[in-house]
């Protein structure tokens, strides 16, 4: 059997990462959508966060 260069392994490693910025930042700008929605309308409070 071949053995995948070691680049290889590292492209993809690095294309994963990729993705998940990508996903973490798609998620952070509805949260701020979220977020200055709710503002706009007036005073808010947060409830209580479970992280």
């Amino acid at each position: 059997m071949l053995e995948r260069p070691a680049r290889w392994e590292t492209a993809e490693a690095t294309l994963r990462i990729v993705r998940w910025e990508t996903d973490l930042e798609a998620w952070l700008a509805e949260l701020r959508s979220a977020v200055l929605a709710k503002l706009s309308d007036g005073p808010a409070q947060l409830s209580s966060l479970v992280l």
